[in-house]
């Protein structure tokens, strides 16, 4: 299954992959709660916490498709810069991470 030279499912299980580390950062095991109070949220508040989760869903969706792109993207550059072995594709990939920072004046 491959579009424009970057196989689809590739795509996909890299979209999956950075959500499930996306649930695993953000779950109770590691940083929910410090995550929850510097974004302004009391924990122990339900019903703040009940109006945070309900909003999630639309931005758990949003958050997936634009996963989707970025992988589809970085799978992009990497089949027209015939990339062709691990590292060289994690130099790209670290390249094109790094060039997506914010630029300070």
């Amino acid at each position: 299954m491959n579009c424009m030279g970057v196989n689809l499912l590739a795509v996909l299980v890299a979209a999956v992959a950075s959500m499930m580390v996306g649930f695993l950062w953000y779950s109770p095991l590691l940083f929910a709660t410090p995550w929850t109070v510097l974004m302004g949220y009391n924990p122990n508040d339900k019903a703040q916490m009940d109006a945070m989760r309900k909003g999630a869903g639309k931005l758990y969706a949003i958050s997936f498709l634009c996963s989707l792109v970025a992988a589809f993207v970085l799978g992009r550059i990497i089949h027209v810069a015939t990339i062709h072995t691990v590292l060289h594709g994690a130099k790209i990939g670290a390249g094109v991470w790094r060039d997506s920072w914010p630029r300070s004046s």
